[in-house]
Order: structure tokens, then sequence, then C-alpha cells
């Protein structure tokens, strides 16, 4: 699915990025700390409930 089409049928997408050792993604020596994923998983958590309590309010 392209990115206008996925767009247009899912209006809540969003991409959390968490810091790498020196910067690298996609490459096999990228690295993330274990800290920086706890805290993407902590923005996912609250973004996700955030969304969900505004849809169950009629937000």
């Amino acid at each position: 699915m392209t990115g206008c089409s996925l767009r247009n049928s899912a209006p809540y997408i969003g991409m959390i990025f968490v810091r790498s050792k020196h910067g690298l993604s996609h490459n096999p020596n990228e690295y993330s700390a274990k800290e920086d994923c706890a805290i993407g998983a902590d923005i996912l958590y609250s973004t996700l409930l955030s969304t969900l309590l505004k849809l169950a309010h009629g937000v």
C-alpha cells in the first residue's frame, strides 16, 4: 500500500523514532540502548491510551 492510500485509509498513523548509537538507521551496526527503547515504548503507550480515550469520548 502506498503512503497516499495508507494515509487515506488509516487516519491514526505516525512514527516514533528511537535514538540509535551514532545515528545509524537501516544498517547492520544500528544499536539502540534499552533505555532509549523504553522511552519509545512509553511514548507509544501514552499515544495509544490518549487516542483510545479520545475515541471513547467522541473527541
